[in-house]
């Protein structure tokens, strides 16, 4: 993504070999330079040393969930709040919107570029670049924004949804990184709700739409791991490619083929 100024803003995955890895990191700067109308310096932020990870997050989310379904809730109402601060949830929302917003400071204000370094790229950066994008860019604070984000962050890059929605109940790589988003985003659009063309019943709606399971945007680890898949699914069932019978999900964003266009109201 590229601010107006002529920042850019990039994912970088790591690789194994440390020395190569330098390499790498010192073409990829040059080349974010060069691309840049003055020529600025590149600022790399390594977001597995500076957030917290998979792990904890899942463990404060394990907490939350607990919180939300004591019974009776009489019993634990006067304790709500020191009890939500102890799952440290909202300490890790806090953590993506602070650093977040001091990137947003650097690509606008510093006129630098931002390097977003993780080790496989596709997990706290897709939480960071998409909220950066979100602070900086009005087109995605509307629906039609919104969901381009997520494709182009999410879906696209390779977000693994199908682990860590635990579709398979396979919990060690389970953490809820999308929902963290939503959460962080919900932040904001209760601090600037006449920035935003969507509510929050649109971000609830987002999220159940991904423990359905019918949708293909929201089932698998990776656009590859969707089409191999489909094709292995038309092969064991002798169904030639392109055909109808083949393996197909509809899109999440067709949202008609869950709401009526009554319904479809609340999401503004």
């Amino acid at each position: 993504w590229s601010h107006s100024n002529g920042s850019a803003l990039v994912r970088m995955a790591l690789i194994k070999d440390v020395l190569q890895q330098r390499k790498i990191d010192q073409r990829i700067c040059n080349a974010v330079t060069k691309s840049h109308p003055q020529r600025s310096d590149v600022y790399k932020s390594d977001l597995d040393k500076t957030l917290p990870n998979i792990q904890e997050i899942q463990a404060a989310f394990v907490k939350l969930k607990q919180l939300c379904v004591n019974e009776p809730f009489e019993e634990t109402e006067e304790k709500w709040l020191s009890s939500l601060e102890n799952t440290r949830w909202l300490e890790y929302v806090r953590a993506f919107l602070k650093h977040s917003a001091e990137l947003v400071y650097i690509l606008e204000s510093r006129h630098l570029s931002v390097i977003l370094q993780e080790e496989e790229g596709r997990d706290l950066s897709c939480i960071v670049a998409s909220l950066v994008q979100v602070m900086l860019d009005p087109h995605f604070r509307t629906i039609a924004g919104f969901q381009s984000l997520i494709q182009k962050e999410w879906v696209m890059a390779g977000y693994q949804f199908l682990d860590r929605c635990n579709h398979l109940k396979r919990s060690e790589k389970e953490s809820p990184l999308f929902l963290l988003f939503l959460d962080a985003t919900w932040q904001l659009l209760e601090q600037y709700p006449a920035a935003f063309e969507f509510s929050e019943t649109y971000l609830a709606v987002l999220y159940d739409s991904t423990r359905i399971s019918l949708f293909g945007t929201f089932l698998f680890n990776s656009p590859h791991q969707r089409v191999k898949q489909s094709t292995e699914f038309a092969i064991s069932r002798n169904i030639q490619l392109g055909d109808e019978k083949g393996l197909k999900f509809p899109s999440v964003w067709d949202w008609s083929l869950q709401f009526t266009a009554k319904d479809r109201t609340l999401f503004h």
